[in-house]
């Protein structure tokens, strides 16, 4: 599924960027919040694999775990 949607996200990119331009005030806004969102999470999801990284609701608990326990410490 993220292959999918990696690749898919390359393409439509560009067309959802059209898009956001051509809305009036707060609607492009949206997009353009989207597109960032999501942007972030695919450079993020290649950066992170081959350091172990998992962008997925189960890697972020684990660093949320790993940060809390560092913040105990202190």
């Amino acid at each position: 599924m993220r292959v999918f949607f990696t690749d898919t996200w390359v393409r439509l990119t560009p067309t959802l960027k059209t898009i956001a331009k051509e809305q009036p005030g707060i609607q492009g806004l949206r997009y353009i919040t989207f597109i960032a969102a999501t942007d972030v999470m695919y450079e993020l999801e290649k950066l992170g694999a081959p350091f172990g990284l998992d962008i997925s609701s189960d890697g972020l608990r684990r660093v949320a775990r790993v940060l809390i326990a560092k913040q105990q410490q202190k």
